[in-house]
């Protein structure tokens, strides 16, 4: 699954090129690439809809409510984006509904695949990293259960039950300096 605006800051480009690896990697039974969402590179995914390789369905700018049930029935979301990512609420999100997420290593990605995730990043904007990584995890379907069971428990620290009492006392002790 990929999620997202339609562009290439948010690295659909690279999925897109490394699509068709990711297809013939999948042997007899290749993977089916969901992309969701809307915007500039439209033209690019309904050509490669159309023509393949593999199924592609296209899922127009999904609502929320979709947009969750999308997520939580994908195999794996695939967060792309090269730069301009401060935090990966969309990965956070992902990991929350028990989906493993393989993600380019920029700085708001790499902050939150830490740990095990960490195996889950890959350079920005390298189509043939990204083929790899997500071939390799759809070909393993215990790896994707452990990934999954992970980053349920990975993100409880980024839960607002967690970081608020922290944030209150740190507004707390600005206010009184």
């Amino acid at each position: 699954l990929f999620l997202g605006r339609f562009e290439a800051r948010k690295g659909l480009d690279v999925l897109i090129a490394a699509w068709p690896e990711i297809v013939r990697r999948g042997g007899s039974s290749p993977p089916e690439l969901i992309v969701a969402g809307g915007g500039e590179l439209a033209r690019q995914v309904e050509a490669l809809a159309a023509g393949g390789p593999g199924r592609v369905r296209i899922v127009p700018t999904p609502d929320d409510a979709e947009a969750r049930r999308l997520v939580a029935a994908a195999d794996l979301m695939v967060a792309p984006a090269p730069w301009g990512e401060s935090f990966g609420l969309v990965l956070v999100e992902a990991m929350a509904a028990g989906t493993p997420v393989v993600a380019a290593a920029n700085p708001g990605y790499a902050g939150v695949l830490t740990g095990v995730g960490a195996a889950c990043l890959v350079p920005p904007g390298d189509a043939a990293a990204l083929a790899e990584r997500v071939a390799a995890l759809l070909g393993d379907p215990a790896r994707l259960a452990e990934l999954g069971a992970w980053g349920r428990d990975h993100v409880t620290q980024f839960d607002v039950a967690r970081i608020g009492p922290r944030l209150v006392e740190i507004y707390r002790r600005v206010a009184t300096v």
